[in-house]
């Protein structure tokens, strides 16, 4: 396949790589969020507005927001995969675990995004990408090594937080099956407001009690960046660069975001670090340099 446009002056990898920055950053974000309103009210709070954001985006740029008709069965069942099921199983995960590191298990998706991608897609397993997947998948076994009592604790959470990353990989999958000829945030936003209705029912129907007067500053700038800067900027550039690129090569740059997750937690949340996750991170730096080391030596060879 043939390198996306712009990856010569590197656009290419700022679509493919700022959504993972983006989503690492949210763990810190979203723990601080969840502090003080509940799982499903977060989402709610979130996912269906995004949507909306973007579809009016691409009304006021003048395309239409009607979808073909053979492509609404997909468009529904991406919305599935990759908002509804790894939303809601994703909530339920983050809680039953009572860790953040569930972000480390929700990223073995680039294993199911591989195996997807080679089963519907027809996609080649080459050298480099097996390799840097198994870099990866080490570097997520290094940072599970001190969690490993804690999730035998919690086994429906890391079934659900495996759930998610299944589901996101057969979304991933779902998009890239396709031939969509319409605009990203077209695409990104009915998924959103699609796979949203099921989240906004839940919290509906949870009815949880949010004490929105005494929610902090803090917290409200967390809920704004899981809007803003969880939702409508990295959906919008995850759709382009899936259209882009492989689906292992976007399931695997996802190994980013665990790494991301853990040292923004370090950072913001004062969450431990230490040999694991420096570890980690310089086997999963690795597993990413084969990444974007495979065009250039595809085209040289």
């Amino acid at each position: 396949m043939a390198a996306p446009t712009g990856t010569k002056n590197g656009a290419g990898l700022v679509v493919l790589g700022m959504p993972c920055l983006l989503w690492g950053l949210n763990w810190p974000m979203l723990g601080i969020a969840l502090a003080e309103v509940d799982a499903w009210t977060l989402r709610a709070l979130t996912v269906i507005p995004a949507g909306l954001v973007l579809l009016t985006i691409v009304r006021i740029q003048g395309h239409s927001l009607a979808v073909p008709r053979n492509l609404l069965v997909p468009l529904a069942l991406a919305a599935a995969l990759n908002i509804t099921v790894f939303q809601i199983s994703l909530a339920y995960g983050i809680q039953l675990m009572n860790s953040g590191r569930a972000v480390i298990v929700v990223y073995t998706m680039p294993l199911w995004a591989m195996l997807f991608a080679v089963w519907f897609l027809g996609e080649r397993l080459t050298a480099l990408r097996g390799t840097a997947l198994m870099l990866g998948l080490a570097g997520m076994v290094v940072l599970l090594s001190q969690d490993l009592s804690a999730m035998r604790n919690a086994p429906l959470g890391v079934a659900l937080c495996l759930l998610s990353a299944i589901a996101f990989a057969g979304g991933t999958v779902t998009i890239r099956r396709y031939d969509w000829q319409l605009p990203v945030a077209l695409i990104a936003g009915w998924q959103l407001v699609l796979g949203g209705i099921p989240v906004t029912l839940g919290a509906t129907a949870t009815l949880p009690h949010v004490p929105w007067a005494s929610i902090s500053t803090e917290a409200w700038l967390s809920i704004l960046y899981g809007l803003v800067l969880a939702q409508i900027v990295p959906y919008f550039l995850w759709f382009k660069a899936v259209q882009s690129y492989p689906a292992m090569l976007s399931g695997l740059a996802t190994l980013s975001i665990p790494v991301i997750g853990v040292f923004s937690g370090a950072l913001m949340l004062d969450d431990p670090l230490g040999w694991r996750e420096l570890l980690a991170l310089s086997v999963v730096c690795g597993a990413l340099l084969l990444v974007l080391l495979e065009p250039k030596l595809h085209r040289s060879s």
